[in-house]
Order: C-alpha cells, then structure tokens, then sequence
C-alpha cells in the first residue's frame, strides 16, 4: 500500500528544506543581535568615556582658573584617579573603585611648546583619558593667550573710543590696552549711548579708562547719562576718570559713569556670608553677591564742568576735580553698585567728603575694602591664560 503519492513526497521535501533555512536563518540572525548588541555596548561606552574625559578636564580647569587656589610649583602633574560613581550620580575620589564604578579619570597637567606668530610658545595643557569598559577617550584643553578688548570689538585702540560691544565673554580673561598704553579709553563722538557692557570673567586695564579723556574730547563726546558696566568677577583698573555735566535748557548733560557687575550666569562671585571675615571696614549683606574691584596706582577723579551762556552761545566750563582717593586699594563690590559723580557731587555739596562718601558706600554693604592678606594679585591674574579645547 503506497502512503504517499509524488506530491506528498514533495511537500515533505519542501518542510526539511524550510526548516535546514529557518534553521539557517534563525542562527545569522542571533549572531547579527549579538554583533548588533556589542556595537551598542561599545558606542555607548565610548560615548560615556568622551563625557568623563572632558568632565574630568573641566573639573581641573575650573580649579586651576580660580586665582583663589594654589597651583603646583612645577610640572607635569599627575592628579590621582577619579571615579564615577553610578549609584550616588557623582565623581569621587577614594583608594579603591567603588562597586558601582562607571569608569576612571586620570588628568595629567603638563607644559607643551607650540608654534604662535613665527616663535615657539609655551601652553599648559590639561590632558584627560578616560576609560569605560573597553572604551577609552582622551580630552585636552591648552591655553592661549590673553585677548584684548579691541580684539572684540570693544573700543579702538588706537584712539581708545569705545564702541558698542557685540560680543561678551564670561570665561576669559580679558586685557584692555590701547596703544599707546596711556591713551585713555573714553566716551567718544561715535560712542553709543545708554549702557555700554563689557563682560569678562576678569577684566584687566593696562590703560586709563578716562570717560571723558579731558575737555576736548568732552566737547564732541555723546550728551546724556551714559553707564560703562564692568561685567565681571574680578576687575582691575589702572587710572579713572567720571564725569558730570549738568544741562541747560539750550545744552545738553554729560554724565558719565561706571557700574560695576557680576557676568552672566549663575554662582557668579561671592556671597556677602562668604567674605564677611575678609573685609578691613564697613558690612556686607550675606545674601548678596559680590566681585572685586582693585584699584591700581593710576590717578582716580570725577571731573566737574557747567555751561556758560555768552550771547547765547554755550561755554563748557571746568568747575573743580574731585580726587576719589581709590589707587592701590581693594573693594569687594556689591552687584549693581555705581560709581556716580553726580551723586558724589551732591554728598559734597551737603557738606559732607569724598571719605565720608566711601565709608557711607562701605556701611552700607556696596563697596566695601578687603583686607590687605585677602587682596589678590594683578601679576597672578594675569599668569591664568584662557584653555580652548583641542585635537
């Protein structure tokens, strides 16, 4: 008796040849999930290695550019390793890996030469490699030079006017130089009005900042009230000058003066509970925020001016200089607080002096003097070069 006719044969024939492919199939395509599976584990891994890295090459950096800590006397440095721990969402630093590690960092700081402007140059780079499983990545950061503030755009330095910024800069240190370095940088014919703003994390002056860069310039400068903000943590200034003149009915007001401010961003300076043992007078509000000001050895005044009418043609007149007595002193600055001649003028005027103004300024928590083994120092500012990411 036959069981099977031709076409039942081939049916079964068919069923093994479905299933040695099925089975076929079924084992490429394990070994793709697995393959597929491993080059997930290892972009994510290698993903995870480049966020260590730069993290750990930021933490550094953030330290080194503080000019409250101490750096090391010689290099290279190498730091001990720090880890990621993922269970407390945290780097640490401890003898052993914890259980929950995620990966190592380990930075190295060293010195590199580098070619700038047909001559070798040295940088201080911070060099970090993390590794994650079988991934490891390297991040550096190196310094350059400092830029200048007509580098930005800020001002000419060759007239020192100052122009209407376009650009701020909150983590550099910036230099502000005309050249040459005693031409003041002012208010000028082409000047903007309102509040001119130049952010920094630090600014420093080589050169005067004379808003009104004496009477000649005065004459063409802008008319109204107009702020020069310094935005920043830590300001040093090498000579100032302030203005005021009043307006008539046919003139116009010059009034000029400086505010001083934190940059952009959050935890800018330092809270008033911070540095309230740090100060030689006065008081400080513990919940405000605060910068520093240093005055250097350059002169500091508010200059006074009227009009004079002569057949109705207006005569600029210099009244009196005040001498505001700031060089070579140090000030913690309150967020906001304005050095203002017009106010000065009036404290005056009131029978009281520029000493009384700068101790009613400190008592009240604004401008308030920093204890002399507490002031920072120019030479040290200056030494903290900006890092930039590189290859």
């Amino acid at each position: 008796m036959r069981l099977l006719d031709e076409s039942g044969m081939m049916a079964i024939g068919v069923a093994l040849m479905l299933t040695v492919v099925l089975a076929l199939f079924g084992g490429a395509l394990w070994q793709y999930s697995m393959a597929e599976l491993k080059r997930v584990e290892s972009t994510e891994q290698d993903l995870q290695a480049l966020f260590l890295a730069r993290a750990g090459a930021e933490m550094v950096m953030g330290v080194w550019m503080d000019p409250l800590q101490r750096r090391p006397a010689e290099l290279p440095m190498k730091l001990d390793p720090i880890y990621y721990s993922s269970a407390a969402g945290k780097f640490v630093q401890t003898e052993e890996p914890p259980a929950d590690c995620l990966g190592v960092i380990e930075v190295t700081v060293k010195i590199e030469e580098y070619p700038f402007e047909g001559k070798l140059m040295e940088a201080t780079v911070i060099e970090s490699v993390a590794t994650v499983g079988s991934a490891t990545r390297t991040a550096r950061l190196m310094t350059y030079p400092h830029r200048y503030g007509h580098d930005l755009g800020w001002y000419s330095d060759q007239t020192g006017q100052i122009y209407q910024p376009t650009r701020s800069v909150p983590g550099e240190l910036i230099v502000m130089r005309t050249d040459p370095p005693q031409t003041g940088i002012h208010i000028g014919e082409n000047s903007p009005t309102g509040t001119i703003r130049f952010e920094a994390r630090h600014l420093v002056f080589d050169s005067p900042l004379h808003l009104g860069n004496g009477s000649s310039d005065l004459r063409n400068s802008r008319s109204g009230t107009i702020d020069v903000a310094l935005m920043a943590e830590v300001i040093f200034l090498d000579g100032l000058e302030l203005v005021y003149l009043p307006g008539t009915i046919s003139n116009p007001t010059k009034h000029y003066r400086i505010e001083l401010r934190l940059p952009s961003g959050e935890d800018r300076g330092q809270l008033g509970s911070e540095i309230k043992d740090k100060i030689a007078a006065g008081s400080v509000v513990n919940n405000a925020r605060y910068g520093e000001v240093y005055f250097g050895s350059g002169d500091t005044r508010a200059e006074y001016y009227y009009w004079f009418a002569i057949f109705e043609i207006g005569l600029m007149i210099h009244d009196y200089t005040s001498n505001l007595d700031l060089s070579n002193k140090g000030f913690y600055f309150r967020d906001g607080v304005k050095l203002d001649p017009k106010t000065i003028h009036a404290h005056i005027k009131n029978g009281g002096s520029i000493a009384s103004y700068f101790t009613q300024l400190a008592n009240t928590g604004l401008l308030v003097p920093i204890l002399e083994d507490e002031q920072l120092n120019r030479e040290d500012l200056e030494n903290i070069q900006p890092f930039f990411w590189s290859q």
